[in-house]
């Protein structure tokens, strides 16, 4: 019972830590989609997003009050143990206000459509057809994917079984990629779908229609 308690104890001073910063990025979340369904598995994302990094930190820094982190074992469980009930709940919670206040997204600005270069034929084919978010989500599976394979050092602190601890890596990745492509598209204005050549496009149009800056 007093482990039960001490839990308790724990996801409250956590929940009290992290209210402004889930507000904050409720509110993000909000900015992101009208869907309220969309809205809660983001804030599910995150907060497991959460639980990982902080999972990594804690193997890193070898805390002599964190044991579970040092014996080898149940390491991302005892990591969500402790931290995603009171992440996921400051987000959704952040999350609920921000749509309670009328927080809606951008309307997105239509893509401005040029014709892709014909050199390079392959690099031409998936700047003008992937959407910026798969992009990033496919490097994001590269990078942490090698990574992990080559020194070990994300998710293969934590599994036993290489092979798993590789492909929880490389997903881990893309979802990290996929949220700063979607973030990217998202503060021009454009809608997910946008290709690498029309956000180029619309930067390049922002930037001939701003303003001159005075001297």
């Amino acid at each position: 019972m007093s482990a039960v308690a001490a839990v308790f104890a724990v996801w409250l001073f956590l929940f009290g830590v992290l209210m402004v910063p889930g507000g904050w990025a409720g509110t993000w979340i909000a900015r992101q989609t009208k869907s309220s369904l969309f809205g809660y598995l983001l804030c599910i994302t995150c907060a497991q997003l959460v639980v990982v990094c902080s999972a990594v930190v804690f193997a890193f820094a070898r805390f002599s009050f964190f044991p579970h982190f040092n014996s080898g074992s149940s390491q991302i469980g005892f990591a969500n143990l402790i931290f995603f009930v009171p992440t996921c709940f400051a987000l959704v919670l952040g999350f609920r206000r921000a749509e309670s206040l009328g927080i809606e997204p951008k309307q997105p600005a239509s893509p401005v459509v040029i014709p892709p270069q014909q050199t390079n034929t392959a690099l031409s084919f998936i700047r003008s057809t992937l959407p910026v978010p798969i992009l990033y989500a496919l490097v994001g599976i590269a990078v942490f994917g090698f990574l992990d394979a080559a020194t070990g050092r994300f998710f293969r602190q934590f599994i036993s079984d290489s092979l798993v601890a590789i492909v929880l890596s490389a997903l881990a990745g893309a979802v990290i990629g996929y949220l700063f492509g979607w973030h990217k598209v998202s503060a021009i204005g454009l809608p997910r779908s946008a290709t690498p050549y029309e956000m180029n496009a619309a930067v390049r149009k922002r930037k001939q229609d701003a303003p001159p800056s005075e001297v």
